[in-house]
């Protein structure tokens, strides 16, 4: 591999979390294994360049016969330092890190009482779900999710949009209590989040209301409640709800 190349393998290397390769590497004798310890070689960067250099005593073995070099050169072989990888450093604060509580710190804590929002992920199960509420009549217009208002003409209002429409759709809004072993609280689920824990779409949920099938209903609440998940949840304080703590559901796996 010339110099080019060796270059452009440390920087993809560097930029690529996840990947379960090590790096050809040695220095004052001990092998370089992660990401982390690019961080010794490192000096400097300007803007999307990186540069990495050694100290005059370090050694730095070109293509070793270990198993792991091979692994890279198969690699980048394979064109593997073409692809596209994404740069960490340009996440925003909420895709970058969102920290492991317990639902106890959510209170402990006081999370939710800046002036933004917290992000938190918990490990928790699905206790109590309201089923009478977990769907709703929404306007049918493209990015617009508004409860509307049945006319009673076979026309449904929005307010949002101020227009009468011929239909509507069915959207989830879904509140359910979940709990750990330090407490309990109700969370809110919307649209991706609500169909990953139902199992179905909200048009469907909203086919068995509107047919009164309450043992449907209650079959796929029934099937929700009591599984472990893990939810990313945002938090913040409802000052309108008398200091309340308002968390919506915003990942759920």
């Amino acid at each position: 591999m010339d110099a080019g190349g060796r270059a452009r393998l440390l920087l993809y290397l560097d930029n690529i979390l996840g990947l379960k390769m090590t790096t050809p590497l040695s220095t004052t004798g001990n092998t370089l294994t992660n990401k982390q310890d690019f961080n010794y070689l490192k000096n400097g960067r300007l803007n999307l360049c990186r540069t990495v250099s050694c100290l005059q005593s370090s050694i730095v073995k070109i293509n070793p016969n270990i198993q792991e070099a091979h692994e890279i050169r198969t690699w980048c072989d394979n064109k593997g330092f073409e692809i596209d990888v994404e740069d960490l450093s340009t996440k925003t604060d909420r895709e970058r890190m969102t920290p492991f509580k317990t639902i106890g710190q959510i209170t402990s804590e006081q999370l939710g009482s800046n002036d933004k929002p917290d992000y938190i992920t918990c490990k928790a199960i699905c206790l109590m779900i309201k089923k009478d509420s977990v769907v709703y009549m929404s306007c049918p217009a493209e990015n617009c999710s508004k409860k509307v208002i049945d006319n009673g003409d076979g026309t449904f209002r929005c307010e949002k949009c101020n227009a009468s429409h011929g239909n509507f759709k069915w959207s989830y809004m879904a509140n359910a209590e979940i709990s750990d072993s330090t407490g309990s609280q109700w969370i809110t689920l919307f649209r991706n989040e609500a169909e990953v824990l139902f199992g179905i779409t909200p048009e469907e949920f909203g086919q068995m209301k509107s047919n009164n099938d309450e043992e449907a209903i209650n079959a796929v609440v029934t099937k929700a409640q009591n599984n472990e998940k893990m939810f990313k949840l945002r938090i913040k304080i409802d000052n309108y709800n008398f200091f309340a703590h308002a968390l919506t559901c915003a990942v759920i796996f």
